[in-house]
């Protein structure tokens, strides 16, 4: 679990499942991305399951996700993840790239809070030397998002069709 001021990042769990379907439910959530709200809370229950696992079924991925909370409240509000992908890293090769993602709940948006659960992810990350080089791919329109991953320290670095690496 990794703490911040005002959020609790849980490790993923089958459990989570029930708290996150109806956040999940929110067709806002889908407009700059390109996944699908979940079908059933058993559906949703399943995919965790497998992202419990922290591990690609090849074992060339770690996959780590993370629910967030707040520490006043035990509802859901979201949650961060990384993919972290082997060798690569940082200096003398020791962790690899993460690619981030993360999705905030409408009801808890425009607070600071997707951008306080990725710094404390990503600091995570980099202080248990599991990854040292962090992207992220946001849709060119969502300025929002671009304006998060700009305000912890990632650069432009090269645009496609409907997306843009940061």
């Amino acid at each position: 679990m990794i703490r911040t001021a005002r959020l609790l990042l849980e490790p993923i769990a089958p459990a989570h499942a029930p708290g996150m379907f109806l956040g999940l439910c929110d067709p806002r959530l889908y407009e700059f991305i390109s996944a699908e709200p979940p079908a059933s809370i058993e559906a949703l229950r399943q995919r965790y399951e497998r992202l419990a696992k922290r591990t690609s079924p090849d074992g060339l991925e770690q996959w780590l996700n993370w629910i967030l909370r707040s520490v006043d409240e035990p509802a859901c509000l979201g949650y961060v993840q990384a993919t972290v992908r082997a060798g690569g890293g940082g200096a003398g090769g020791a962790g690899g790239t993460a690619d981030v993602a993360y999705v905030l709940f409408s009801c808890a948006q425009r607070r600071g809070l997707a951008r306080e659960g990725v710094a404390a992810m990503i600091e995570h990350l980099r202080s248990s030397g599991t990854a040292h080089n962090f992207r992220a791919t946001v849709h060119p329109a969502n300025a929002p998002s671009i304006a998060l991953l700009r305000a912890l320290g990632f650069e432009h670095t090269s645009t496609r069709l409907n997306a843009e690496l940061i």
